[in-house]
């Protein structure tokens, strides 16, 4: 019998700053030089979930083993400061344009993952009104599958919404979050 434990990491409504994106090398490090940026998003969230499953001796025995699954794990990123470095990343390349409009089809039967590796700062700010500035590097993300967007250069900004799907690098890693300082404000 097997009871299962999830763990769940969210972080939503938090500010990115200077985003950039890598192509990810075989061996799970930086491939060449920065793909894109994004100078500011107006909202990044990440949200990683693991279960840990557990071997009993029976349903009146504790706990005995547990087996941990693999961390798997989604970055969103929210933008109206759209340029062209993101939506040919979005898109695996593929675009169609004509004049000012672009828009494309992320369709997992037509474009072959890509792996990115993404390093960005990101703020927010606790309830007592402190800020808080972090560094998130997610090792091997992917555009999620099945993803669209149409963005149109002309008239009002419209937002580009991007989801990555997390995996585990060679090394074991999925996220790091490194908090940089503390402000007040």
């Amino acid at each position: 019998m097997a009871n299962a434990l999830t763990n769940t990491t969210k972080m939503a409504n938090r500010l990115g700053l200077d985003i950039e994106f890598y192509a990810y090398a075989a061996d799970g490090t930086v491939s060449g030089d920065k793909l894109a940026e994004i100078k500011f998003a107006n909202e990044v969230s990440l949200e990683l979930t693991s279960s840990i499953t557990w071997a009993t001796g029976g349903q009146t025995h504790a706990k005995m083993i547990g087996f941990k699954d693999p961390t798997e794990g989604t970055l969103k990123i929210s933008t109206q400061v759209v340029n062209m470095q993101m939506i040919t990343l979005a898109s695996g390349g593929d675009i169609a344009a004509a004049g000012k409009k672009v828009s494309f089809k992320n369709d997992s039967s037509a474009v072959a993952p890509k792996y990115y590796i993404i390093k960005g700062k990101t703020v927010w700010q606790g309830e007592d009104g402190t800020t808080y500035s972090e560094t998130i590097t997610a090792y091997k993300a992917c555009v999620k599958p099945g993803y669209n967007v149409t963005y149109n250069g002309s008239g009002d900004p419209q937002s580009l919404d991007i989801e990555f799907e997390l995996g585990t690098n060679e090394a074991g890693q999925v996220v790091d979050i490194d908090r940089d300082d503390v402000a007040a404000e």
